[in-house]
């Protein structure tokens, strides 16, 4: 499995009080186009095939680095019936709100599907959802699951070009597991304004399509959280009001008022 610790883009993130998370080096905005519905500037061609079974890109888990597992405390994930879109991983911590340090945390992406063109893997991120993606996506499986009123490019990796598997029928896949830092005294900041959940999504594309910002190509994971308590570990019911309820941040969006 390829292990990124770096990248031009994304090496580190801060949990800030602006409206996203933001890296050390600068995150690029997710770029929206100017009409309604968010839809791509060159929409994909009517007869493209629709999510081919086995090219599916899956985030596998969400986890805290080995060396980093004593820094934070990790919180059981009761079962809960939550609302579509319902996120299929979901990692649960407890944060000292008077310490300052650093974390990684750990994305393992896999299915990434291989090709002769040179793609761009995206590590999306939001702290809101939307039940009605403003992005059409027919060539993913999953669909866009991430308010695009809150949302930002976390990080980006080039994935070079490949050649074809030598055995006929097999299917080229690659995996990476994405480390990314998280300072914890931004993070209680965002705990205390009243944002307890974070949501993420990765996704694939050509790189010619992400130069021309045509994201309705993209191939996206299933959807993945980060729940935060301050201080100590939520009881079950504590722990499913705060994941059913939405961020603080969310209520006065744009989406929410138009």
């Amino acid at each position: 499995m390829k292990k990124f610790t770096n990248s031009t883009v994304a090496g580190a993130f801060l949990l800030a009080t602006s409206p996203a998370w933001a890296s050390k080096t600068g995150t690029s905005p997710f770029p929206i186009p100017g009409n309604t519905d968010g839809g791509p500037q060159i929409p994909p061609t009517r007869n493209a095939p629709s999510f081919p079974g086995k090219s599916q890109i899956e985030m596998t888990s969400v986890t805290l680095e080995k060396a980093d597992e004593r820094k934070m405390r990790s919180c059981t994930v009761p079962k809960v019936n939550l609302a579509q879109p319902r996120p299929q991983h979901i990692l649960s911590l407890a944060v000292d709100p008077k310490k300052r340090q650093e974390v990684t945390l750990q994305f393992a992406i896999d299915k990434i599907p291989s090709g002769n063109e040179e793609r761009v893997l995206l590590l999306l991120y939001s702290r809101c959802l939307s039940t009605q993606p403003k992005i059409r996506t027919p060539l993913s499986k999953q669909k866009l699951a991430l308010d695009v009123k809150d949302i930002e490019i976390l990080a980006t990796y080039k994935l070079n070009a490949t050649t074809k598997p030598s055995r006929p029928g097999a299917a080229a896949m690659q995996q990476m597991t994405i480390n990314i830092e998280l300072e914890t005294d931004k993070l209680a900041q965002q705990i205390k304004a009243g944002n307890n959940t974070f949501y993420f999504q990765a996704g694939v594309l050509k790189k010619s399509d992400f130069d021309r910002k045509n994201y309705g190509v993209i191939n996206l994971s299933q959807l993945a959280a980060l729940h935060f308590s301050s201080k100590t570990c939520p009881n079950d019911a504590q722990f499913s009001s705060k994941i059913k309820a939405e961020n603080a941040a969310c209520k006065y969006l744009p989406t929410k008022t138009q």
